[in-house]
């Protein structure tokens, strides 16, 4: 039996846990990215001077970002009616969050179904 990545590059289908999974670990990877992307900079702004507070709660958020996908995924997933009209709400809210916290704008959460 192939195993969970070989189905999911070969479009085969997968269980609403598997596809919650992969959602978390990429998730995950794009996060850890972006933060050895941050620390990079960070030290060539100031060398020998990284601010490790910033870092572990950065690190803290994405992992918590990355959680909430994979549970959003799932929820999403399995088609129940109530849950996935909370799974999408929660979404849309999840990705103003992440576009706040990547573009460094400052707005309003919006907690509306529209």
């Amino acid at each position: 039996m192939p195993s969970l990545f070989q189905r999911a590059s070969q479009r085969l289908p997968l269980t609403p846990a598997e596809r919650a999974f992969l959602r978390t670990l990429k998730s995950l990877m794009i996060g850890a990215v972006l933060i050895a992307f941050q620390t990079a900079m960070q030290y060539l702004a100031a060398p020998g001077k990284l601010n490790l507070q910033q870092i572990i709660s950065e690190s803290i958020l994405v992992g918590i970002f990355s959680l909430a996908h994979g549970i959003l995924k799932y929820v999403n997933a399995n088609g129940d009616a109530a849950f996935k009209m909370l799974g999408t709400v929660a979404d849309q809210e999840l990705s103003n969050v992440e576009h706040m916290f990547l573009d460094g704008s400052k707005g309003t959460l919006s907690m509306s179904a529209a």
